[in-house]
């Protein structure tokens, strides 16, 4: 089971905002589904209105009742107003008055260390000054601010606004994270965990003043989505055949490529799956710019670093 809690805060008197409410509905179907329609996470929404307000007290009552429950992963994400100051950062509510502007983060992460009924646990905050909570020490006198199993993604650092798209009225963090989970910043398998979204937006939002942050005290980084993968995972098996060593060169002759002579249909169907090797990665020429060449020459072909990585990951599952 995996719960996730999406909260949104347009509607503050003081200063109202326009993409919060959006982004959550943005991002809810996109977590409640895997690319291939299998159910993800169970989502709750929390949005404000003018009548239905996002309280302290409510917005705490549901953040409880999120981690009180067995999950294998629980997400709660904050699009709305957050805020430094000497105690910290928080997540200001629509009831927000002077040293009392909503829920501190670190209440957040009190509660999601204490939820050990909850396998790994992923909090994302779209919200200025979200970073305080990403860069508190994963350490501190040796002990731990983040138990194993939580994992903490933030727009900004400490110090910085979270932008706001106005012209679509969407959180430009959010916006980002959606394209990411949408396949942007899956692996080649698919999968999207919280380090691989975090890479995403990070080279993203380069020219912006605006940078994510990310801490996490993990030893298996979770699948928050899966996608489609990038290459057949029937296809990707194949590449310990082809490749007896993890260091093996191929031989290629002119039979490989459709386009030169002599036709072998075995090693064209060979060479489609090395075109998808190349096109993510995973393998090179030797001796050769492209692999048309190296065909037609009689070069090699060798797996990269990353080919090599997932070589010796299907290498060890093979029954």
């Amino acid at each position: 089971m995996r719960r996730a809690l999406l909260v949104g805060i347009d509607h503050y008197t003081w200063a109202p905002l326009q993409g919060c409410i959006n982004d959550v509905h943005n991002i809810a179907p996109i977590l409640e589904e895997h690319y291939d329609k299998t159910t993800n996470f169970h989502c709750k929404k929390l949005v404000s209105s003018k009548k239905k307000r996002v309280t302290k007290h409510k917005l705490m009552e549901h953040i409880k009742d999120l981690f009180s429950r067995e999950a294998d992963m629980a997400l709660f994400y904050f699009s709305g107003h957050g805020m430094y100051n000497e105690l910290g950062g928080l997540l200001v509510t629509q009831d927000a008055v002077q040293h009392n502007e909503g829920v501190t983060v670190s209440d957040i992460i009190t509660l999601a260390n204490k939820a050990t009924n909850i396998r790994q646990i992923l909090i994302i905050l779209d919200c200025c000054h979200g970073g305080n909570a990403g860069a508190a020490p994963i350490l501190n006198d040796n002990i731990a601010m983040l138990r194993k199993g939580v994992s903490i993604l933030t727009a900004s650092l400490h110090d910085q606004y979270a932008v706001e798209k106005r012209a679509t009225k969407e959180g430009l963090f959010t916006s980002i994270l959606v394209e990411g989970l949408k396949g942007g910043a899956a692996d080649i398998l698919g999968d999207i965990t919280p380090a691989s979204l975090y890479n995403y937006a990070e080279k993203i939002l380069g020219p912006w003043d605006q940078r994510p942050v990310f801490k996490t005290h993990t030893s298996a980084m979770a699948t928050i989505r899966n996608n489609k993968p990038k290459i057949d995972i029937t296809t990707l098996k194949e590449i310990i055949n082809y490749f007896p060593k993890s260091n093996y060169q191929y031989h290629l002759d002119p039979s490989y490529d459709p386009e030169l002579e002599p036709k072998d249909q075995k090693n064209e169907h060979i060479m489609g799956h090395f075109r998808q090797f190349l096109a993510e990665g995973l393998l090179k020429p030797v001796g050769e710019k492209h692999l048309y060449h190296a065909a037609k020459y009689s070069e090699s072909c060798q797996l990269t670093p990353l080919g090599i990585f997932y070589w010796q990951i299907i290498n060890k599952n093979k029954t």
